[in-house]
């Protein structure tokens, strides 16, 4: 019922096959914007195809992005983004939902604590497990307090870091099986291993309070 992708041009194709998805299955967007995308170009998308995105989300991944100054343009940004959308009659209901971020640096030594609780109402993670499965104790090290690298608690206390008292959202998450990517690599799990764990993490995060999970990639 609800599945992520980009906010889209205004060309017609791609807004009568969202329209499409949600009139005849009741599958809804989150429209995750590009960085330092204007805010009417937002709105425009959203009349184009009306009933079909359900939250808009802030720029994927920006700290793999190599820009200099990345987190301070990042959470400017986002400020810009989330005023600019509550300041719209057309954007002004939709939950914003915050930038997703990949690593303990990023969330934790690029921000302040709290940096991002003024500027969206849900949280963001990108919480993958390599080969292992999504109840493990941790993939790596120990970062107090946040457990060990690679769990649950710990993409979820990184992000809290940020985003609290808004609920965490896992916007990527799901195992390669060789097939996902065209290829087979170090962290390659079987299609039956994968296809275990990928229920399992629904689970798992609902029981850790994740208020959604996306599964990467449809």
């Amino acid at each position: 019922r609800h599945i992520r992708d980009g906010v889209g041009d205004s060309w017609q194709p791609y807004t009568d096959h969202v329209s499409e998805l949600a009139t005849l299955y009741g599958i809804h967007l989150q429209a995750v914007t590009l960085m330092n995308e204007p805010i009417d170009r937002i709105a425009a998308f959203i009349l184009q195809a009306p009933n079909v995105v359900e939250a808009i989300e802030g720029p994927n991944e920006r700290d793999l992005s190599g820009v200099k100054n990345w987190g301070p343009d990042l959470l400017a940004y986002q400020r810009v983004l989330y005023l600019g959308l509550k300041g719209s009659h057309v954007t002004s209901s939709f939950p914003v939902v915050g930038p997703s971020l990949t690593s303990y640096h990023a969330y934790v030594r690029e921000f302040r604590q709290g940096a991002f609780s003024q500027v969206a109402d849900v949280g963001n993670i990108h919480d993958y497990f390599g080969k292992a499965n999504p109840g493990t104790i941790g993939t790596g090290g120990a970062f107090p307090p946040y457990g060990y690298y690679g769990s649950i608690p710990f993409w979820k206390g990184i992000a809290s870091y940020i985003y609290a008292p808004h609920p965490i959202e896992s916007t990527e998450t799901g195992w390669d099986d060789g097939a996902t990517y065209g290829r087979t690599s170090g962290l390659t799990v079987s299609a039956a291993v994968k296809a275990r764990y990928t229920m399992r993490v629904l689970l798992e995060h609902w029981n850790a309070g994740i208020a959604r999970t996306y599964l990467y990639e449809l």
